[in-house]
């Protein structure tokens, strides 16, 4: 039998890494008014490419959408904007109670 060669091209992928970060201070977008927010911060965990892991609070964007709402007191979803190559896997309360007055 003939030897037989092949060619072949190995990619190799650093494995994400898996991490928290708390203190991402949540903020209303849509209201006029004065608004409280409860609790004001969530944590979020995300997954990244190791070198994303110096992300910090202050790259995350926690908004809630009050646009359209009368004043009264809501449960609403938080919804986050991670950094580039950063992903958000679970967000911590994932809703807040919101007053609006």
């Amino acid at each position: 039998a003939k030897p037989v060669s092949a060619q072949v091209k190995v990619t190799v992928a650093a494995q994400p890494v898996e991490w928290a970060i708390a203190g991402i201070t949540v903020r209303a977008a849509g209201t006029r008014g004065t608004i409280e927010i409860s609790p004001a911060e969530v944590t979020v965990f995300v997954r990244g490419p190791r070198d994303t892991r110096g992300a910090r609070a202050d790259d995350f964007r926690a908004v809630i959408d009050t646009e359209g709402l009368q004043a009264g007191m809501f449960q609403l979803p938080v919804q986050v904007t991670p950094p580039d190559r950063v992903g958000v896997f679970k967000t911590e309360p994932p809703n807040v109670r919101v007053r609006i007055r």
